[in-house]
């Protein structure tokens, strides 16, 4: 029996809205997942804003019908609130298991999923080092002689992820102070933006109040903390929210990955390190990103 096998699965959290077939993608996706019929399933849907009743209601209504899990459990909340929906259902997870595994209603897995996320969570679960594990990997080329199935990136990224209760709890609410501190110095701003240069502007946005986005908050928290998160070589998650109409994701295909159809487990480091390569690949593609927006907004102006 494998170390993966020895213990319980971790539960999966999804939170959801009023995207019904964005959700039954989501679904149907995990139902396909080799884990899928050893793990726990929560759902937590959130309440309706005035005019969406209805899409929630048949959002409701689905998730009645919805199988194919060790256990399914549907949270329905009274009132709209995103960010409590969310936040909440990860800390009901974690106070009664100690690790979850989260989806937002937009993200398709592979069928190797989560079988990766949960061999992740077990081999790194005392690794101060290590802050999540995410199913997403950016469009970027892996170098043919890396040896491993993972690299590590001190960037959280929230699109199928997996963390612990202590892990959670280290994360910044209030994010201010620490991002005074950071502006204020060059070459901590220089160190942070290796793994994005959009990094500072979020934080920043963050920080103002702008926006209150967990997976900011935790890219900061890395940071100071000099933590990683682990991401798979191969996507095992494809964010099918940037079709324009999701909350925070415009229409684009920049971040597409093809899902890895590979099967099983994968060879995990088994220390945390940084391959440069992967990291300029990677900044590379966060930057050409920048550039585009620039260019984009320079064509506007002419």
């Amino acid at each position: 029996m494998s170390v993966m096998q020895s213990r319980s699965m971790a539960p999966i959290g999804i939170s959801a809205y009023a995207r019904l077939h964005h959700l039954m993608e989501t679904i149907t996706a995990l139902q396909k997942n080799q884990l899928s019929g050893e793990s726990m399933l929560y759902i937590f849907s959130d309440g309706a804003k005035p005019g969406d009743e209805e899409k929630v209601r048949e959002v409701r209504e689905y998730l009645k019908t919805v199988t194919g899990f060790r256990k399914i459990s549907v949270i329905e909340r009274a009132a709209n609130n995103r960010v409590y929906n969310n936040r909440s259902g990860m800390r009901q997870l974690l106070e009664e298991y100690g690790s979850l595994i989260w989806l937002e209603e937009d993200i398709v897995t592979a069928p190797a999923f989560l079988t990766y996320m949960n061999q992740a969570l077990t081999k790194y679960r005392d690794n101060p080092q290590v802050m999540s594990i995410t199913g997403w990997c950016p469009p970027i080329t892996i170098p043919s002689d890396y040896g491993y199935d993972a690299f590590f990136l001190r960037r959280f990224n929230a699109w199928g992820f997996g963390l612990w209760k202590d892990r959670f709890g280290e994360i910044l609410m209030d994010t201010r102070t620490e991002c005074q501190k950071l502006v204020r110095d060059s070459r901590a701003v220089k160190e942070f933006s290796r793994f994005g240069e959009d990094m500072l502007r979020l934080v920043k946005l963050d920080a103002a109040g702008k926006i209150d986005a967990l997976d900011v908050k935790a890219m900061l928290t890395q940071y100071i903390n000099g933590k990683y998160t682990v991401y798979p070589v191969g996507s095992l998650v494809r964010n099918i929210g940037f079709d324009g109409s999701g909350m925070h994701c415009k229409k684009t295909s920049r971040f597409d990955s093809e899902l890895a159809v590979r099967d099983g487990q994968r060879t995990l480091p088994q220390s945390v390190f940084e391959d440069q390569r992967i990291i300029e690949a990677h900044r590379g593609f966060r930057s050409d990103g920048i550039l585009t927006r620039v260019r984009r907004r320079l064509s506007f102006a002419r």
